[in-house]
């Protein structure tokens, strides 16, 4: 059996098919990612622009289409942030029905967040450990702490990178003075979820997405 999954993020829209060889291991045999940024401007004006939501349909069309060729039984789809929260959004899920006859689901942050769990404790082996995973999407930042058996805990926060450079729009560079202002902010919106990690406690940190993978290279 060959599985599709299609991911509509706030940066990127990332599809991944695998070929099935039980119920909880499968085979990658294509990857496709698009950097559309749906959620460039969405956290300031509450809206796709018109650019990300065509460019949005046509990447959603061609995957469909790649699938299709491949032989896909079926194909998940599943939506985040920026459509959660753009006024357009579900306009933009409608019209994705009628291009491509996908059904996707717009998910909750902590839905996201045990996903993303899932998705680690999937791909890592965990031995007898609790481990803290953070993923630093565009729209939002899951923070999930959990072991080989469950969740334990697992929040989202508003604090994507896309987000957070929705609040100094065209400015440019930002100051000193913006920086402790972002940093500030950053603080006081993740201070609750990271005192209940501490609480209860773990064994190692684990980070996921493209901007992790990116700050692990600048500092390398």
């Amino acid at each position: 059996m060959k599985l599709a999954a299609i991911d509509i993020g706030t940066n990127s829209i990332h599809m991944i098919i695998v070929e099935v060889i039980s119920r909880r291991h499968f085979q990658v045999i294509e990857r496709q990612k698009e950097m559309v940024k749906l959620g460039a401007g969405v956290f300031a004006t509450q809206r796709l622009s018109d650019r990300a939501y065509q460019l949005g349909l046509e990447t959603i069309h061609r995957y469909v289409q790649l699938a299709e060729q491949i032989g896909v039984d079926e194909i998940l789809t599943a939506a985040t942030s920026a459509i959660r929260e753009a006024q357009n959004g579900e306009a933009f899920m409608n019209d994705v029905v009628k291009r491509t006859g996908l059904a996707p689901k717009i998910i909750s942050g902590k839905v996201e967040a045990h996903l993303i769990f899932l998705a680690v404790r999937n791909s890592i082996a965990l031995a007898d450990e609790t481990v803290a995973v953070l993923d630093i999407g565009g729209g939002s930042t899951e923070a999930v702490i959990g072991d080989r058996h469950e969740v334990l805990f697992g929040d989202s926060l508003p604090l994507g990178v896309q987000r957070l450079l929705d609040m100094f729009e065209g400015q440019g560079p930002i100051s000193s003075e913006s920086r402790h202002v972002l940093e500030a902010h950053i603080q006081f919106a993740a201070q609750k979820t990271l005192d209940r990690i501490r609480e209860i406690g773990f064994d190692r940190v684990i980070g996921t997405s493209g901007t992790i993978r990116t700050l692990g290279e600048a500092a390398t």
